[in-house]
C-alpha cells in the first residue's frame, strides 16, 4: 500500500502539465469551429436575404423600398448589424426586365468571438431574377 501512495504522489503535477500542453489546442479548435460556423451562417443568410429581396422585386408594382425591407427583415431575424443592401436598378418601373439584389455582411461586427480567420472580411451574395411583367412578352 505504501508503494502505491508514493508512486501516485510523484505524478501529482503531470496532469497539470499535460493540460497546459493540450488546452491551447483544444481552445483553438473550439473557437475556430465557432468562428467558421458563424461565418457559414452569415454566408447562407446573405444568400437568403438576397433571394427574398429579389423575390419581392419581381412582382408587378414592387418598389426598391419593398425589396430592401424584405431583405432587411431576413437579416434582422438573426440580428445582423451593418449589412449593405444594394438594389439594381435603383428605380423599378413597368419596363424593368430584371432585379438584382446584392448583400454584403461584414464579419467583424457579426461574430460572437473576435474573428481570427475572417478578420476584415465580408460575406456577400447576389441574386438576379426576371420580373413577372417581362415574362408576359416571352410566353405566348
Amino acid at each position: 500500500m505504501k508503494y502505491y501512495r508514493q508512486k501516485r504522489s510523484n505524478r501529482r503535477g503531470a496532469v497539470l502539465i499535460e493540460f497546459a500542453f493540450t488546452a491551447p489546442i483544444l481552445f483553438l479548435l473550439l473557437f475556430g469551429s465557432w468562428e467558421f460556423s458563424r461565418a457559414n451562417m452569415l454566408r447562407n443568410l446573405a444568400r437568403s436575404a438576397a433571394y427574398e429581396g429579389a423575390r419581392a422585386g419581381i412582382v408587378p408594382g414592387a418598389t426598391v423600398k419593398e425589396v430592401q425591407d424584405n431583405a432587411q427583415a431576413v437579416l434582422n431575424a438573426v440580428g445582423v448589424r451593418g449589412a449593405r443592401i444594394a438594389v439594381s436598378p435603383s428605380t423599378i418601373t413597368s419596363t424593368t426586365t430584371s432585379v438584382t439584389v446584392d448583400i454584403e455582411i461584414p464579419v467583424n461586427s457579426n461574430t460572437y468571438v473576435v474573428p481570427f480567420f475572417f478578420r476584415d472580411k465580408a460575406m456577400t451574395s447576389s441574386c438576379v431574377m426576371t420580373r413577372e411583367d417581362s415574362l408576359k412578352s416571352i410566353v405566348p
